[in-house]
């Protein structure tokens, strides 16, 4: 009876690590499941790599990513295809590197990376001179001097303009660099009919600086082609997201698979197999076969993730197949239960096989999570997701006049004008979800636009 009962509860201690193991890869994005391969492969000589020109479909034992249909992707053409990279330096690592590069004193290095801590994703020194100095003095005395002549150094760096306090410096900035003939009248233009030049005020430019025309309209030309925002050429973050699903179209219908590419192809060793065959019992050979059991039990548990990730990425992209043919208003209200009832799976199983994986399509990249959307019934009786809501929102804000923004009210009123039974609160939240400003503050921006950067973009 105690034999019994022991073997019963290592059973049970054995199924349970074996179920939160499965559970455990299940739940891994694709570069991290990579990682956790190559560890395995590491610690387990029953476990080998297979090279890809070895591949072949006479090889059972080799567990690959992908378990669906062929796709229009190749390796070559996957590697092309770029999913989804952000490789480009920030503008805060491209002044870095030049900064390392520039000749500057050692012990300035700490003021260095302070101002260029400083310069925001558009370009500009967006803290005081004297606020760096005194934060820098709680460390080492700095005066606002000495601050001053390193972002003089930051301001030669590329890309011409960066580190300005505003929009006239920024434009000096760069025209210091000109070598045209109307650099000089720009530069006079810039310091002193900067409000002329944003209503395009030609003739009184040429009266108040004592020009011909055709002078100040060489410079305002020039002064066109400069950038007014020099940061936006760069990345705000150097990231590579990695897909785990590659959907791809196939005349009217979207298919899905896993992606492949990024997985080591594994299968048991047959070197040590023959070990197991020839050698008599001995610790090494226990030893072997423990192993055996571990990969086998891994290379199920990869498959069965592999299976269940492709299930459910599947039955989803049959259903969103709207959303892949016309854009994010056209995405249907789904949730992780109807999934699971759709598959017979439990509810957190779908869950696992969609936290942090990402999906590519011809057009972008995103993670899976985003095509599930909880559903609001319209006026007229049809089921809406809270995304397309959301999309649509958008819309509203993004022609809405710059000059009088809309308000929550106003907005609500005007999705309810197509059909969208939608609280102001409900709006206000959504609001707050993209990210987009309360009326106020879309109103103070728009001004600052039109006061700064909007008038030399609008004429470049």
């Amino acid at each position: 009876m105690r034999q019994r009962a022991e073997l019963r509860q290592r059973q049970k201690q054995e199924f349970n690590a074996r179920f939160m193991s499965a559970v455990r890869l299940l739940q891994m994005p694709a570069p991290q499941l990579a990682e956790e391969i190559r560890e395995v492969l590491d610690s387990n000589p029953m476990l080998e790599e297979v090279e890809p020109q070895q591949l072949s479909t006479s090889c059972p034992n080799i567990v690959s990513a992908s378990h669906g249909d062929s796709s229009e992707f190749d390796s070559d053409q996957y590697l092309e295809y770029a999913a989804f990279t952000r490789q480009s330096l920030t503008l805060k690592e491209h002044l870095k590197n030049q900064l390392y590069a520039s000749g500057l004193p050692q012990h300035q290095y700490f003021i260095a990376d302070a101002v260029i801590s400083s310069i925001d994703e558009r370009g500009y020194l967006v803290e005081p001179v004297e606020d760096i100095a005194d934060y820098l003095s709680k460390a080492k005395p700095v005066s606002e001097g000495d601050v001053e002549r390193v972002l003089n150094v930051i301001q030669g760096f590329d890309p011409a303009g960066v580190a300005a306090r505003n929009l006239q410096e920024c434009l000096l900035l760069q025209l210091h660099l000109s070598e045209s003939a109307a650099m000089v009248t720009a530069r006079e233009i810039v310091e002193r009919c900067l409000d002329e030049l944003s209503r395009m005020e030609i003739s009184r430019i040429a009266d108040h600086l004592c020009c011909s025309l055709p002078e100040v309209e060489d410079a305002v030309e020039l002064i066109r082609s400069l950038n007014p925002l020099p940061g936006n050429d760069y990345g705000t973050s150097a990231e590579i997201i990695i897909p785990d699903l590659i959907v791809s179209r196939a005349g009217a219908q979207w298919h899905v698979e896993l992606n492949d590419e990024v997985l080591p192809k594994l299968r048991i060793s047959k070197t040590f197999c023959s070990i197991l065959e020839q050698k008599p019992d001995s610790d090494s050979v226990r030893f072997l076969k423990q192993n055996l059991g571990r990969a086998n039990a891994f290379l199920h548990d990869l498959s069965q993730r592999h299976q269940t990730i492709l299930r459910v990425a599947q039955e989803i992209v049959r259903r969103q197949q709207p959303f892949f043919k016309f854009g994010a208003q056209c995405l249907r209200p789904l949730t992780l239960r109807e999934i699971a009832e759709a598959l017979d799976l439990h509810e957190s199983t779908v869950s696992r096989a969609c936290s942090g994986k990402y999906i590519m399509t011809p057009d972008s990249t995103f993670e899976v999570k985003n095509l599930f959307s909880y559903r609001i019934r319209n006026r007229f009786g049809r089921d809406e997701s809270t995304t397309s809501i959301k999309y649509r929102l958008r819309q509203v804000v993004k022609q809405e006049n710059p000059r009088s923004p809309l308000s929550d009210r106003q907005i609500t009123e005007n999705l309810r004008s197509i059909g969208m039974e939608i609280s102001r609160r409900t709006v206000a939240k959504y609001r707050s979800e993209l990210r987009i400003p309360t009326q106020r503050q879309r109103k103070a921006i728009a001004m600052s636009k039109m006061e700064n950067e909007v008038i030399w973009c609008k004429y470049q």
